[in-house]
């Protein structure tokens, strides 16, 4: 199989998530977006980024917390609603859906024993008071980011020597509590202040601050061959995010994001867990 088909491959079963997640989220009446990359290919191609290996979306915090609570009892058989309560050493504050008939085992993940599919991401959206107030947070949730990896025993093979002191320290600081403690204070800390509430919102990943007037209800555009909804002001989140975002990368820019140990479109992860 050649590296384009395959990628083709592992599109396709994105936009087959994307569809069931979107099919949810229009039934039960909650607000979501197309986010990021996914954003930008939806608005400059109509489809995924023709190089992207992955799906984004983003969801307010209310909307976030009642599709995690309930979305599982509807969905296929073969997708999983994985976050940190759902499989227990899944170290991100957001939540994935994934195909557990497939196989993506992404550097850095591989020694995690959970699911391991093919996935969509989704990042609850939460409010903040202002930009200066975001950037004073991101301090503690870059704290939090790093504890976890230090609780997952993150390899600190490519880090440089101060790197790997820091990494050193925070093992000791951490010896006594576990990933799922430190993301529940870190999603406490996230939700100070209500969605609906705030003039600016940010996502877990996201180094950008919003206003929350750009998102509003959302609005329907074509994607494949069916509908999704982006931000009613998609293009102020696409300049915030990436400037001009008409003009294309340089070709040797044009390359998947991600690093996978194996992928397998044919067979599930458990297949390769030792």
């Amino acid at each position: 199989m050649s590296d384009k088909t395959q990628l083709e491959r592992i599109q396709q079963t994105e936009v087959e998530l994307l569809r069931v997640f979107v099919d949810y989220c229009e039934r039960h009446h909650l607000r979501y977006y197309l986010s990021d990359g996914t954003l930008l290919g939806a608005v400059r191609h109509g489809t995924i980024i023709p190089w992207d290996d992955d799906m984004d979306v983003q969801m307010p915090r209310p909307d976030y917390e009642a599709f995690i609570a309930a979305a599982q009892a509807e969905l296929p058989a073969h997708v999983f609603l994985q976050n940190y309560k759902t499989d227990p050493e899944f170290p991100f504050p957001i939540t994935k859906l994934r195909n557990s008939n497939t196989t993506f085992i992404e550097t850095g993940l591989a020694h995690l024993h959970m699911n391991h599919g093919i996935y969509l991401d989704i990042f609850p959206l939460d409010g903040v008071p202002s930009r200066a107030e975001h950037l004073r947070r991101r301090q503690k949730l870059l704290w939090y980011a790093y504890a976890i990896s230090a609780c997952n025993g993150a390899s600190t093979k490519n880090c440089n020597l101060r790197g790997k002191i820091s990494m050193a320290g925070l093992r000791v600081l951490t010896a006594f509590t576990t990933s799922q403690k430190i993301l529940e204070k870190g999603e406490i800390f996230r939700r100070k202040d209500a969605y609906d509430e705030s003039p600016f919102v940010y996502s877990s990943y996201n180094d950008a601050c919003d206003e929350r007037a750009w998102f509003g209800e959302g609005k329907l555009v074509p994607f494949y061959d069916f509908n999704c909804r982006i931000p009613e002001n998609a293009d102020a989140c696409l300049r915030a995010h990436y400037g001009d975002y008409w003009q294309l990368p340089p070709v040797e820019e044009r390359c998947p994001p991600h690093h996978v140990v194996v992928c397998d479109l044919d067979k599930p992860y458990t297949e390769y867990m030792k």
